[in-house]
């Protein structure tokens, strides 16, 4: 049955949210330091449509505002903290409202997950006591006056200004436990910040689209919160939106298609629980090696299996291309891709059954991998192998095994089907790659050969690659 998954936007609507800033606190290191400043964030992404609001849409106790003052040498700012009984306001590390002058310029950022985060000073340059890659709300260069040692001025928090057409972009999903989360889309790159330079401009880095976007938990309103920039290369592209969500913590890969979206403007974009079995695809995998400056993790069970080892753990088999897969007693020689039967075809995206099936970062295995993987194995290095269970039995298989991390995956002896018939299952295992080789388990040797033939059914074995965990 076909799935249809649908996403909600919503766009930017500058709605204005204005706090004074109730019975300031002085500071004990300066008496007579007074503030007097209005809050005002524009609500950008407060309030999509359908889903449980997010980014803190109302002001929450421990939010911190950072402001910068071009008068006052680093690593001197003003610390506005939200309590229950207002805005508190602490001059830190030395700042004195003669620092000030009678005007000047300040620039504020209020980062909605970043309440913990140290700021530190050397050269003229802030610094942050860790990098900082959700969303935030800021305003340079904005003016302010200081009458009988009362700091007055305006505070019109917006989100971040980008360069060239690239856009900022928002996502949330719920139904998490308290874990770790990272994202992965193709279309959106990482940003962090870590600090200001000497001429009050925030330093900003962005990685590349696909790069990991760490997610921040906002227990008050039930989400893990993903913030990015939309590539400028993509902004007003029609794409399709898979995404993966990677639970370090538990170690499963949650994956779904959003459908073909056009953004041409900074979004918030709801995508979901991940108690949703009918939008999520959860996988449990294994990080099992480092091949070359990558990661690379194998899901624990075999493409369509339902277990790791014994009856149910063959999963479906495959020809040579073959979006449909069929179970042991299947029948088989159905293709799918015009390049049957070309004896150095490589399988395309579109042709990759792991990642049709599994969505996000699931894919078939390389040549490459495979190839690094089986001299690992063979070198007894890193990796190592054992044969488990009793030969031509269910039970029969082989055990990858990292002997630095003690990881390890099962990958059981399931033969291959010749026409209608099972073969070998029990006795040795092949498993498709995503060129036309196979990596093959007999009982004595772990190698790499030819497939010699597109219409055998073989198993897979869906991996993915990450820079790190």
């Amino acid at each position: 049955m076909k799935k249809v998954f649908v996403i909600l936007l919503a766009s930017l609507a500058f709605v204005s949210c204005v706090q004074l800033l109730e019975s300031p606190v002085t500071d004990d290191s300066d008496p007579e330091f007074k503030v007097s400043l209005t809050v005002d964030r524009d609500g950008a992404f407060d309030t999509p449509v359908g889903t449980k609001a997010t980014v803190k849409s109302a002001w929450a106790t421990g939010d911190v505002i950072f402001v910068f003052f071009k008068m006052a040498v680093a690593p001197k700012y003003l610390e506005i903290k939200r309590t229950r009984s207002g805005w508190a306001s602490t001059p830190k590390n030395g700042l004195q409202i003669s620092d000030l002058g009678e005007s000047g310029e300040m620039t504020a950022l209020y980062m909605p997950y970043g309440n913990d985060i140290e700021i530190s000073g050397k050269d003229g340059n802030f610094y942050f006591s860790r990098t900082y890659s959700g969303l935030f709300y800021v305003t340079e260069s904005v003016p302010y006056t200081v009458e009988d040692k009362e700091l007055k001025g305006a505070l019109n928090l917006s989100a971040p200004p980008l360069s060239g057409n690239d856009k900022f972009i928002h996502f949330d999903i719920s139904g998490y436990d308290r874990h770790r989360y990272v994202m992965y889309q193709d279309y959106v790159k990482p940003l962090t910040i870590g600090g200001m330079n000497s001429f009050f401009q925030l330093k900003y880095q962005s990685g590349s689209a696909g790069d990991a976007i760490e997610g921040y938990i906002d227990d008050a309103n039930g989400i893990v919160s993903f913030s990015g920039i939309l590539d400028e290369r993509f902004v007003g592209n029609s794409a399709d939106f898979e995404f993966s969500i990677n639970d370090v913590t538990d170690r499963v890969l949650y994956t779904r298609d959003a459908g073909v979206r056009t953004l041409s403007e900074s979004k918030y974009i709801g995508i979901g629980s991940l108690a949703d079995a009918k939008c999520w695809i959860a996988t449990e995998y294994v990080p099992l090696v480092t091949i070359g400056s990558e990661l690379l993790c194998w899901a624990r069970k075999n493409l369509g299996a339902t277990a790791e080892s014994g009856e149910g753990s063959y999963g479906y088999f495959y020809s040579w291309c073959d979006l449909n897969g069929y179970p042991l007693q299947g029948t088989f020689g159905h293709y799918s891709c015009e390049h049957a039967f070309n004896p150095f075809p490589y399988v395309t995206p579109e042709d990759d059954v792991a990642h049709h099936v599994l969505k996000g970062l699931w894919r078939m295995p390389s040549y490459y991998e495979m190839h690094k993987l089986v001299e690992m194995l063979n070198a007894g290095d890193e990796l190592y192998w054992v044969r488990k269970g009793s030969h031509a039995t269910v039970s029969f298989g082989h055990q990858l095994i990292n002997e630095k991390t003690g990881e390890s995956v099962f990958l059981p002896g399931t033969g291959v089907v010749i026409g209608n018939e099972p073969n070998g299952q029990g006795q040795y295992g092949e498993y498709w790659m995503a060129a036309y080789n196979n990596l093959s388990l007999e009982y004595s040797v772990i190698k790499v050969k030819a497939s010699g033939n597109d219409g055998f059914g073989r198993a897979i074995r869906p991996v993915f690659t990450v820079k790190s965990l």
